[in-house]
């Protein structure tokens, strides 16, 4: 039989282990799996090994005798037609770049699986060899193990090299999904080539493996969101409605289009807020960014759109009641333009007042070489879109930000200062943007001490508060010993 993984089911049980059933469940779950063939021990040669059982000891270390007269039964033309469309083969841990090289690691494996279970049981008739998978990597990568141990509530990735963070958060959330579809908790060796991560093989976690607190990546979390791991940096969930209560984070933000009718504020506004009354929710004025307008500007010139959202947003914290609602103005360019929208949403009824805090967002240079005027405009807290001032920053469009993500040192000369600033006056900030997701953004930003980050997505918002605790462990550690 040669066949794919995600061709396997439950009907093969007695031919294929249930490792690589439960790795043909997770292909046909549209999970990344490395290109594999699973191929069985042709019946040829479990027939020789049976009839020469009492021998077969004494002939295992005649390796050529065995291999001219046997190799044949394993290099069929049809697995010779796989394997020459393929450059790498990958086999129990070992790389092979020739097809003998692989048939014979193949036939020594089922001829000591024939052996040692030959040895164990009564019956010679009964034994049976495992199927073998073979993977297909297409470059070189590098293999890890992860897995979550549910007694110690630990996420772990063993590497033979330190990961980033955004593909220790990518590890974590393939893990805990996978883990979600098979039910119960597995151990996963994982390839990662080309910042790519693919599962290879699943075996069943059965108790606390021993770690190494210095070498591998060992992070507790939480299974429940609600229970999540408490750390110094606050997480917010960002999206434009929330149906349901959200665990597992500091708070969220509500954000908007511009596009919708008052219905629609409402509706996202009540099912948000409501359904959610033990976190502050932001309620995010619309960030719109098309034409000459965009920002606090486009409201200005767009006094309809901006009572609009004032009227929603007052009809649902003061009629309904939701006092966990607060309010965000979107990126000024200037502290005139932010103070005219502020005077602007003041004449709608929209202030600091009592409980209501207000938000502003900056995502422009300017708003930071004028930081002290905009602090003396009095509002509660910052957004800071690091994407958009990363871009603006060094001068280039989106698409050529894309080749300068490395050179993060002008971002932090420049963001150094002000940050330290806002932290003597104790303003609240939460950083957003997908730079986020980067080692060295995250190392810079906790080293500062940011309050808070904002993310885009559940799992993320799931994932990555074991990646920032482990980060300012060392931060804490490394300013302990200064």
């Amino acid at each position: 039989m040669i066949i794919p993984a995600q061709s396997t089911t439950r009907e093969d049980k007695d031919s294929i282990d249930e490792e690589i059933i439960r790795l043909g469940e997770l292909a046909r779950g549209e999970f990344p799996i490395l290109d594999n063939l699973v191929i069985t021990c042709p019946d040829e040669l479990i027939d020789v090994w049976k009839k020469q059982a009492t021998l077969l000891g004494e002939r295992a270390g005649d390796v050529d005798r065995i291999l001219k007269s046997d190799l044949n039964l394993i290099l069929t033309k049809e697995f010779k037609k796989v394997l020459s469309k393929k450059k790498i083969y990958y086999f129990r841990d070992d790389v092979y770049l020739k097809q003998i090289r692989l048939a014979e690691s193949l036939y020594f494996f089922w001829q000591r699986s024939f052996l040692n279970k030959a040895l164990r049981q009564s019956s010679i008739e009964k034994v049976r060899v495992p199927a073998a998978v073979i993977y297909f990597p297409s470059s070189s990568g590098i293999s890890i193990s992860s897995y979550f141990d549910p007694g110690l509530k630990e996420f772990v990735v063993k590497s033979p090299i330190k990961l980033p963070v955004d593909q220790l958060i990518a590890t974590d959330q393939l893990v805990t999904l996978a883990n979600k579809k098979l039910v119960v908790p597995q151990v996963y060796k994982l390839w990662i080539e080309k910042k790519k991560i693919y599962i290879y093989q699943v075996q069943p976690f059965t108790h606390t493996l021993p770690v190494s607190k210095s070498s591998d990546h060992v992070a507790p979390k939480r299974l429940n969101g609600e229970e999540r791991l408490k750390t110094a940096t606050k997480i917010y969930l960002k999206g434009d409605q929330f149906n349901a209560k959200i665990g597992g984070v500091d708070g969220m933000i509500l954000s908007f289009s511009g596009s919708e009718d008052l219905d629609d504020i409402l509706d996202k506004g009540f099912q948000t807020a409501s359904k959610n009354p033990h976190l502050p929710i932001i309620f995010s004025l619309p960030q719109i960014d098309d034409g000459d307008y965009s920002g606090a500007l486009r409201l200005i010139h767009d006094p309809k759109k901006l009572e609009k959202f004032s009227k929603a947003f007052l009809f649902l914290r003061n009629k309904k009641a939701l006092y966990n609602l607060h309010f965000s103005i979107p990126t000024p360019r200037s502290v005139k333009e932010l103070l005219e929208i502020k005077r602007r949403l003041a004449s709608l009824g929209i202030s600091r007042k009592n409980s209501l805090k207000i938000w502003v967002n900056f995502s422009r240079p300017e708003n930071f070489l004028n930081i002290k005027e905009y602090i003396d405009a009095e509002e509660d807290g910052l957004i800071i879109n690091l994407d958009k001032i990363f871009e603006l920053l060094l001068g280039f469009s989106k698409e050529e930000a894309i080749i300068y993500k490395a050179e993060f040192g002008a971002l932090f000369k420049f963001l150094d200062p002000y940050l330290k600033y806002l932290r003597t006056i104790h303003k609240d900030i939460l950083m957003e943007g997908n730079l986020l997701l980067n080692q060295e953004i995250l190392d810079f930003l906790i080293d500062q001490q940011a309050p808070g980050v904002v993310v885009q997505s559940e799992p993320l918002a799931f994932s990555l508060p074991s990646q920032i605790y482990e980060i300012e462990r060392m931060s804490a550690i490394k300013r302990l010993s200064a």
